[in-house]
């Protein structure tokens, strides 16, 4: 017999109502019976899923970026990353976000794995690559995106992922991810 933690969907959900829609995201409200049998009305964003991109250019530098974020009313350091298209599968979206953000192309994506970025709010899942050997040409930035390209040494954008410089929680991660990724592959260059 199953524990109780181990069920799929301990809580069921009894009605879906919409209080507001964009098309980036929606506040959606539920109604749910869970697996006590009482009954909460439960709000989150339902969004969709995202990918993140760590660039590693040809000449061993960390692509990140500047990007400036309304909610934050701020400048927020973060790897390249964006909205996964509907039917669209993830390295594609990763393909997409890489050279409009940044202008990256050529190389080779590998997949890190994939998280919930705050799994108590939003619905998204986030889908993490290592873009490898890849080469820098101009962006092709969306009209609302407003974005500063700065390339790292490795070292420092690992310590800017652990010491909250890269402040964005879901590209630290994204980067943490890439680290032993990179490290082998830089190795492995340099080895004669």
């Amino acid at each position: 017999m199953a524990r109780e933690h181990e069920r799929a969907h301990p809580w069921e959900v009894l009605g879906t109502e919409y209080l507001l829609k964009s098309p980036w995201r929606h506040v959606r409200q539920d109604q749910v019976r869970l697996h006590t049998g009482d009954e909460i009305v439960y709000t989150y964003l339902e969004t969709t899923d995202a990918a993140f991109v760590v660039p590693l250019t040809t000449d061993g530098k960390v692509v990140v970026i500047r990007q400036f974020r309304l909610p934050a009313r701020a400048w927020t350091w973060e790897v390249v990353g964006g909205m996964i298209a509907a039917g669209e599968p993830p390295i594609a979206a990763a393909e997409r976000e890489l050279r409009e953000e940044v202008g990256g192309v050529g190389g080779r994506l590998v997949p890190l794995g994939s998280y919930y970025a705050c799994a108590g709010s939003l619905s998204s899942r986030h889908h993490a690559f290592l873009g490898l050997d890849v080469e820098l040409v101009d962006p092709a930035l969306e009209p609302m995106e407003l974005i500063e390209r700065v390339l790292l040494d490795p070292d420092d954008a690992f310590a800017r992922a652990r010491d909250g410089r890269i402040d964005d929680a879901q590209s630290a991660l994204a980067l943490l991810m890439a680290e032993p990724h990179i490290r082998a592959h830089l190795a492995q260059r340099n080895d004669p």
